[in-house]
Order: C-alpha cells, then structure tokens, then sequence
C-alpha cells in the first residue's frame, strides 16, 4: 500500500514533497507531468494500477492530515508544559505550535519526530531559539550534503538542552526560581538606561544581578543580545530611560524574537499601545508569566 504517514509535508504547498511522502520515489519523477491531473504509478503494487488524483484533492489530504499531527502536537505541549499553555490560552497556543511546525519544517524537519524535538524545544527556549546568540550549540546550520540528517541534528540539539537545563536553571528549577525572585524584587523605573554603545561588560554585570549562573554561561552573547534588544526598543517606538533595561530582560529570560513570538502574545499587544507606561506594564505581565509556569 501506498505511505500516507507523511502527507503533512504539503502543508505548505510543497507537492513534490507531498507526493513522494504518499507514492514514494515513482510520483516525483512525474510530478512535473500535465497541468492539474497527476498521473501517478504506485510503485508497491504488482500490478502497478494509475491512479489520477488532482492537486486541489492532494490540498485538501493535506490540510486533514496536518490538523491531525497539529492536534498531537497540540496534545503534547498541553501535557509537558501545561501552565505555560494555559496562561496564554488555547488559541495562542495553537499559533505557537503552527509557527513552530512551519519553522521545523523550513529547517528541513520532515519526520514527526524530529518537528517533535524542536517543537519542545521551541516551548523551552523560545521560539526563535536556533538564531539565539546565547544557544550557539542550537544554531540552525543549513544541511550539508552528505552530513548528519535533520532528525539526527536535532536530537543532539535536545540533549545538549537538557544538559543546560540542568546545569544552568537546577534540576528542580531552583536556580531559575532565584532568578524570578530577583526579578519580581526590582523596580522597573529605577533599571539603568542601555543605548547601543554600552559595553559588552555593561550588560553582562546587569544581567549577572538577576541570574548570575546563567550570565556567566553566555559572556560572549552580551553584545548580541543587546543588538537585538535595540532593534526590538526601536520597532516599539519606546521612549521611556529604562525600557531597555525591561527588554533587555526580556530577551534574557525569553529568548530573541520575544516581541514577535507567538508563545508571548501580551507583549505583541502591549508594546502595540500607544502609551508611555508600556515598558512598565510589560515587565509586571511577564512577572505574572514566569510566576505562573513555575509556581
């Protein structure tokens, strides 16, 4: 019989994908063939019967399936992280995943699996964890011919987060736990102001106060993460002196792309206001968050 354990690979349009993962090697060597109408040999049957199935019908077995694997996926992040999906809501939930599954995707992931791994990891580290500057052993590095396959890559990435997790927020979490603490205890009108000069030193003395360990694991990062935290000040129009400081925190605890990521939608909505209280406001919301998935 003919492999539909795969047809969620055209969710993106991609039907050569599609039509390999259903009728094997056969269909992408006529894939190419007449307009809307495949002509397709199964290349599992003896008989070799044609079977004509039109695009719009592979569209429609595609958006099936992919809710079907959306649904685990669904599923999966309510069960392992189950305070983090409830803060945020079902709906924000359902666009973290599918932006996740895009990006897993995108990444050459095409095994469930492996959009597994980096889903879970997506949950743990951020969204946008693979161009974090402060996981380097996590960078997306595009394939290599004849390198080690997608899944195989991602599983060593996991590891290497667990590792991490380990060592950088405790077993039990109790060094992130500290960390919230110190967080939670700062005022946020008294934070010093960041500008894009400040030294590298600057800004990891400023963090080390918050999570220390964590700081002292990322040295190198401190630049970068501030390049990231301006340019996120800058598209948020802030104007308020420690509003970089909040961002800056934010990309710390978060990861990079915190403003543009799914999993934190109060920020999307809060930096979109046109007041001059937002940097505030957005450091008291992403307490409650922290306080919420770790209490």
């Amino acid at each position: 019989m003919c492999n539909l354990s795969k047809l969620y690979l055209g969710v993106s349009g991609n039907y050569e994908a599609m039509e390999k993962a259903l009728f094997g090697d056969a269909a992408r060597a006529k894939s190419h063939v007449g307009g809307m109408v495949v002509m397709i040999e199964c290349p599992q049957s003896r008989r070799r019967p044609m079977l004509t199935i039109r695009r719009e019908q592979m569209a429609v077995f595609a958006k099936l399936a992919f809710t079907r694997f959306e649904r685990r996926m669904m599923d999966h992040v309510g069960r392992y992280f189950p305070r983090q999906c409830e803060f945020i809501g079902k709906q924000n939930v359902s666009h973290a995943v599918q932006f996740a599954i895009e990006r897993a995707y995108s990444r050459g992931h095409d095994s469930s699996r492996g959009i597994c791994l980096y889903l879970s990891l997506a949950f743990l580290l951020g969204s946008f964890f693979d161009e974090d500057p402060q996981y380097p052993w996590a960078a997306h590095t595009p394939a290599d011919p004849g390198g080690a396959d997608p899944e195989a890559k991602i599983e060593r990435v996991y590891d290497k987060a667990m590792a991490y997790f380990d060592a950088v927020h405790g077993e039990s979490n109790e060094h992130l736990i500290r960390a919230l603490v110190r967080v939670r205890r700062a005022e946020p009108a008294a934070l010093p102001n960041f500008t894009a000069r400040e030294p590298e030193t600057k800004v990891h003395d400023f963090l080390s106060e918050y999570f220390p360990l964590k700081a002292s694991r990322q040295q190198e990062a401190a630049g970068e993460l501030l390049s990231h935290t301006i340019s996120a000040w800058e598209r948020a129009r802030l104007t308020e002196p420690p509003d970089a400081a909040i961002l800056l925190l934010h990309g710390f605890l978060l990861g990079i792309g915190f403003d543009r990521d799914p999993q934190f939608p109060w920020i999307t909505e809060i930096l979109a206001q046109p007041s001059s209280q937002r940097g505030e406001r957005l450091f008291r919301r992403s307490v409650e968050f922290l306080e919420a998935v770790l209490r």
